[in-house]
């Protein structure tokens, strides 16, 4: 019986464990003991974009958060069906850039 409760007890140690690393892997902590907040996070402080398909073209949709004036910023780009998408992609996020 001494036998199964120390291998019970090992089990148990190892899933709390892994249950653990992988708490910690979900929510990071901080140095300061603090949970990371998602505005600290990779995606925080980023530009999300989201290509809509239409009829002749494309529109790109940009969303920002400015922590400056506690805004959310969207601009809509329309990419006609003649010009070639990625590099208009490209032009419009070097032109988002530039413009801040």
């Amino acid at each position: 019986m001494n036998i199964f409760k120390n291998w019970f007890y090992r089990k148990c140690e190892k899933w709390w464990e892994d249950r653990q690393e992988m708490r910690d892997a979900i929510y990071p902590v901080a140095q300061a003991g603090r949970p990371i907040k998602s505005r600290d996070g990779i995606d925080g402080n980023g530009i999300h974009f989201t290509l809509h398909r239409g009829n002749g073209g494309h529109a790109l949709e940009l969303r920002e958060y400015d922590s400056k004036t506690d805004r959310h910023n969207n601009v809509l780009h329309i990419i006609p069906t003649d010009q070639d998408l990625g590099q208009a992609i490209a032009h419009i996020i070097t032109y988002e850039g530039l413009k801040k």
